[in-house]
């Protein structure tokens, strides 16, 4: 497996569609504060309680002017079912091949970095 992205390096490229159907391509969002969540599966114990605690958090990081997007390998409809049991207010991303994932070492389970920085301070 790929090594994790370290602090300051520039994470690799990528481009997938949403479960909104809006293409999510990483090289243009660099420079703007956004969290890009990155998760084993929709609808398990950690997973649903990282989901719901940016879902809590949102207006706080709409305020901040910061984009949430949460990515797994699960495919857009199981995508949708979690947003709607759980209100999730921010857009899933499927990466069925894992390639978004693989280089950030984002789908390792029992292992979570998470590192939330905005030009502002964290939200």
């Amino acid at each position: 497996m790929a090594e994790w992205v370290q602090e300051g390096e520039t994470a690799p490229d990528f481009a997938l569609k949403s479960d909104r159907g809006t293409e999510v391509k990483l090289s243009e969002l660099r420079g703007k504060p956004v969290v890009l969540y990155f998760y084993p599966k929709d609808d398990t114990p950690g997973c649903t309680k990282e989901a719901c605690a940016f879902r809590d958090a949102f207006d706080k990081f709409v305020a901040a002017g910061v984009t949430i997007f949460g990515v797994s390998r699960d495919p857009a409809p199981s995508h949708l079912a979690f947003m709607k049991k759980y209100t999730l207010p921010f857009p899933l991303v499927p990466d069925p091949s894992g390639a978004a994932g693989c280089c950030r070492g984002g789908y390792r389970r029992g292992r979570r970095a998470r590192r939330l920085r905005s030009r502002s301070g964290s939200p």
